[in-house]
């Protein structure tokens, strides 16, 4: 999920009946063959060159390749697919976009586009009727899929590819699936039954949760509008409980991670008694507001002091090289004309919306961020004077 979105081609896509053989990725693939970094890997590139191990990395790893430049042929078969079938999701998470979430794609209607967004017409393109063709053709040589959304229990369609696994049988297929947990207990018991079921019958391998949690307690809710903690700490629960899944809990790691960081570590390492649950960083990229590039240097000295109380925790330190890492790369610039200013515009805006105070919710970062509000006038003049275009990608 870290390249941006790159539309296909239906016509492409009609001559050559695959998704992952079109001239725009062979590009790419070439491209990296040849040592030529492509922007839409930025992601990466930002980690090794801070000395940190990339999903690029890991995945080659993973792939059991020696070699960084990858000696494939480019008309290779993929062994993992990672497919969102639909936007559909009760949840608006202040990172989030109305392509992803439908909830957002409501309150935009209702609301208008935040002041550095565009209103984005959200095309209905039939990818599926390539799509099912293609898995069916492709179906015994996966290894992985992964569906993603977003909410994937929620739509109709994840019913139809347990349907296939149920016909197909492929006893060394892995599935996993990103779900925000915030669901009836009810949902995720029937599909934790679902899939315990496959594995027996040997019609599947393992199968894996993938939940995102960004921060504890208030703090976590007001990040992932709609999550219920409470709920979604049962549902965890329930899953390790009643089945062999590992639950792999993601962090996107933002400015707003910071402030309950030790006490986030704390509460999900109380939930991993099974040793299956699993917890992982990835630094936010967008929007740029909110990453810890554009942080400032009080907030960077917020950071720096949870920490320092982190490492004297043993049980944490297999988390301290990556936190320390994202350290790094906090920006220690008091910019608070620029990022800081639309990271308040864009709380203030968020509260009205929502409901909600981010004064009472973040004590500590609303001390540290400026009190001021700028007009927005002022504020898109400002990103013509630093000629800066991309707050969302």
């Amino acid at each position: 999920h870290y390249p941006l979105v790159k539309e296909l081609s239906l016509k492409e896509l009609s001559s050559t009946k695959s998704f992952h053989k079109t001239s725009w990725l062979n590009k790419q693939r070439s491209l990296m063959k040849k040592d030529v970094r492509p922007n839409e890997c930025q992601y990466c590139w930002s980690l090794e060159d801070n000395n940190q191990h990339s999903p690029r990395q890991k995945w080659l790893d993973l792939m059991g390749q020696n070699s960084e430049v990858s000696d494939f042929k480019l008309g290779l078969n993929l062994k993992r697919v990672e497919v969102s079938f639909s936007s559909q999701c009760q949840m608006k998470c202040s990172y989030c976009n109305a392509h992803t979430s439908s909830s957002i794609a409501k309150e935009q209607e209702r609301f208008g586009p935040y002041f550095f967004e565009k209103q984005r017409i959200i095309k209905k393109v039939d990818y599926e009727s390539y799509f099912w063709p293609w898995l069916e053709k492709h179906y015994n040589s996966l290894e992985q899929i992964r569906v993603t959304g977003g909410e994937p229990l929620i739509g109709g369609q994840l019913s139809r590819l347990v349907s296939l696994i149920n016909k197909r049988s492929h006893a060394d297929l892995n599935l996993s699936i990103n779900s925000n947990l915030s669901l009836p207990k009810k949902i995720i018991g029937d599909f934790v039954h679902e899939m315990n079921h496959l594995i027996h019958e040997k019609k599947l391998k393992s199968f894996t949760v993938f939940t995102s949690l960004d921060a504890w307690g208030e703090q976590g809710e007001y990040i992932r509008s709609g999550l219920n903690l409470k709920l979604w700490i049962e549902n965890v629960k329930l899953i390790l409980d009643r089945s062999y899944a590992d639950v792999v809990v993601t962090c996107t790691f933002s400015v707003l991670s910071i402030e309950s960081l030790d006490t986030f570590l704390e509460e999900i390492s109380k939930l991993n008694d099974s040793g299956r649950l699993k917890l992982t960083f990835s630094k936010l990229q967008y929007p740029r507001y909110m990453a810890i590039d554009y942080a400032g240097l009080p907030i960077k000295s917020l950071f720096a002091q949870k920490l320092k109380g982190i490492s004297l925790e043993e049980k944490f330190n297999i988390y301290l090289k990556e936190l320390n890492s994202f350290y790094e790369m906090t920006s220690s610039k008091n910019n608070k004309t620029f990022w800081q200013c639309c990271l308040r515009l864009f709380i203030n805006e968020y509260d009205k919306r929502k409901g909600t105070s981010f004064e009472s919710v973040f004590p500590m970062l609303n001390s540290l961020l400026p009190s001021f509000i700028v007009k927005y006038g002022k504020v898109l003049n400002l990103f013509k004077y630093f000629r800066i275009e991309k707050i969302w990608p």
